[in-house]
């Protein structure tokens, strides 16, 4: 199956928490990673982002609407992330109404 859109896709997410492609348990906080996308000059105000976090075996997915910022944080349950060692992935989804407009790079990371 071949997907006309890879050569337009939306840059990856980054993690705040993530350091040269390693999520360190030990350094992050407690409570939650930090995931910002940035998906200018594509994403509008009122626009959708659906986040997708997945690795050995979990998923996680929240949505949150663009602001007038253009950019969109989400606060990712540091307990949804899988434990040490790890590989996790994380890319997002963008909407417009019901039109998906793009998806991003995938962000590889590595639970340390």
């Amino acid at each position: 199956m071949t997907h006309d859109h890879d050569q337009d896709l939306l840059p990856a997410p980054a993690v705040a928490e993530a350091h040269e492609g390693q999520l360190n348990r030990g350094r992050m906080p407690t409570d939650a990673v930090h995931v910002t996308v940035n998906a200018l000059p594509t994403a509008e105000e009122g626009d959708q982002v659906n986040l997708w976090l997945t690795g050995s075996g979990n998923e996680y997915v929240d949505g949150r609407t663009v602001g007038a910022g253009g950019s969109v944080v989400f606060a990712v349950p540091a307990d949804t992330l899988p434990a040490a060692p790890a590989k996790v992935n994380v890319s997002y989804h963008l909407h417009r109404s019901t039109h998906l407009l793009g998806v991003s790079e995938v962000l590889h990371l590595t639970v340390a």
